[in-house]
């Protein structure tokens, strides 16, 4: 859990309000899963890859939030370790799988699985 915590503070800078100065907290935080809910693997030109799969939810800290479910996601930049960050949304992953532009064999089924999993409450009962 920690290395899925560090690489997505690698990558992506979460943008808090223009209004907000640098040193004040975001009015979001993110609810991580106690324990990788899912592993895969990939053997890629003679390395065995071990893909723990992790489940972080955005939950705002502001008064009224939760009668905003579902919760708006907060912008999202490219930190000094990705190229560009954005949010996907499941249908656009099918959109690439459909045209073979994912590398990673039944990753839009996982996804799927994964919001079946949290709208139904399985991945929100392990939440830290």
């Amino acid at each position: 859990m920690d290395g899925a915590k560090r690489e997505l503070s690698e990558e992506v800078i979460f943008d808090g309000d223009d209004k907000r100065s640098p040193t004040e907290a975001l009015p979001f935080e993110l609810a991580w899963c106690t324990q990788p809910y899912s592993t895969a693997d990939s053997i890629t030109e003679g390395f065995h890859y071990l893909i723990a799969v992790c489940f972080a939810e955005v939950v705002w800290n502001e008064e009224g939030a939760e009668q905003q479910k579902p919760w708006p996601l907060p912008a999202v930049t490219a930190s000094d370790d990705a190229v560009d960050a954005r949010w996907w949304s499941v249908d656009e992953f099918a959109k690439l799988d459909d045209q073979k532009l994912l590398g990673t064999k039944n990753f839009v089924k996982r996804l799927e699985r994964t919001e079946f999993l949290y709208q139904n409450g399985v991945l929100q009962s392990q939440m830290e």
